[in-house]
């Protein structure tokens, strides 16, 4: 039987958030435990996986960060990677809230044409 693995999880956002210290990588708990993730991933190998995170990962130290990041899992460890910023407001959710996604698929599936969802705010509700 082949049992198909897939891995959900997000790393802490402060050390990259725009109201935090933006410490990033240098925060000595919390900025390296993206690198405990991808160690996850490599050593259970999920066909796919999706990361979570605040906006301000994409502009973090010049966009060295979202670029170490990227870097990691598709030449590290091989996955095909789509990132995008949407808000949970455009998803017929009651909260405004932006987050950035990071989606990869092991290149083993050949999965290239990956598209996220489109937001639709016509449909928002609970927001003024």
């Amino acid at each position: 039987m082949k049992i198909l693995l897939y891995f959900f999880g997000g790393f802490p956002c402060q050390p990259f958030s725009s109201i935090g210290k933006r410490e990033g990588f240098k925060h000595k708990t919390q900025g390296t435990l993206f690198f405990h993730i991808a160690e996850i991933i490599h050593d259970k190998q999920p066909k796919a996986f999706l990361l979570e995170n605040v906006p301000g990962l994409l502009t973090h130290d010049k966009g060295n960060t979202i670029n170490t990041i990227m870097d990691v899992l598709e030449n590290e460890l091989h996955y095909t990677v789509r990132k995008t910023v949407l808000n949970s407001a455009d998803f017929h959710v009651p909260q405004y809230r932006k987050r950035l996604y990071i989606v990869g698929f092991h290149q083993d599936l050949h999965i290239q044409d990956f598209h996220f969802p489109e937001p639709n705010i016509d449909e928002r509700v609970g927001i003024g």
